[in-house]
């Protein structure tokens, strides 16, 4: 049903859909959003959440979103903390992070 709304109601159940179920129910309507849109929601979701949160959404992301947010979280927690996003992220990343 996605392709077939306006770009405005869908940026509008995009919203509503975050802010009611989170990333999760963004995910089978992620591929039709804005890019604008859809990092707002990550970004909110990561501050609030932290990384874990971005797996069900993280195959739509740009990796270098994914990147800033893997160095911040590895930053506040530990690398440890961003295991759940590594298939998602730049190799080189993963491979800088590994010689460290």
């Amino acid at each position: 049903m996605a392709p077939f709304i306006s770009k405005e109601v869908l940026e509008e159940l995009i919203k509503k859909e975050y802010e009611k179920n989170g990333l999760e129910g963004l995910s089978s309507m992620a591929p039709f959003v804005s890019e604008h849109t859809l990092n707002d929601c990550v970004k909110d979701s990561y501050q609030v959440h932290g990384i874990s949160s971005l797996v069900s959404i993280a195959p739509f992301l740009k990796k270098e979103l994914l990147n800033e947010l893997a160095f911040d979280a590895i930053s506040k927690e530990g690398i440890g903390e961003i295991t759940s996003i590594i298939p998602y992220i730049d190799n080189n990343l993963v491979i800088d992070l590994k010689n460290k």
